[in-house]
């Protein structure tokens, strides 16, 4: 299940990569992106010094599950279309980590409840309940669709 979701997670980052200018026209997606890649390029501008941490920083911005699949994401937060090949990496890494962090957690969150159910039960609760509680609080969601 982890190399499911880490091969998802880099083709869809291959997807956007190879599409970005048709991603543009997308009616709730594409002024996200632009958004998206306007603050990454902005943000850059201003700190020239972590431009050698971009891969590392992809990686780790895909690794946080808070943003659903950093596939969308990673290529959004850069402007480096030579440098796919490295975005891809950084998401592989990333996406990878991410999933086998949570598969040994889902085993160990299973291995509770086969050994204490309430205790296990509890312990999964607080897990979702906790996802829920980041996802509220950080009230970033995708802009509302404009009108014309």
């Amino acid at each position: 299940m982890a190399l499911t979701l880490t091969l998802l997670d880099v083709i869809t980052a291959l997807f956007i990569i190879m599409n970005f200018a048709l991603m543009l026209r997308v009616p709730r997606l594409g002024p996200w992106i632009e958004k998206t890649t306007a603050t990454s390029r902005e943000f850059m501008a201003e700190r020239r010094w972590m431009n050698r941490w971009r891969i590392p920083g992809l990686a780790f911005f895909v690794m946080l599950p808070l943003q659903g699949t950093g596939g969308v994401g990673a290529p959004c937060r850069t402007d480096d279309r030579p440098y796919s090949g490295e975005i891809l990496l950084a998401v592989g890494i990333g996406a990878a980590v991410e999933s086998l962090t949570f598969a040994i957690s889902w085993g160990l969150v299973r291995e509770l409840i086969l050994a204490n159910l309430i205790l296990g039960f509890v312990a999964a609760f607080m897990v979702i309940l906790g996802t829920i509680l980041i996802i509220v609080l950080s009230g970033d969601g995708l802009p509302e669709a404009k009108e014309s």
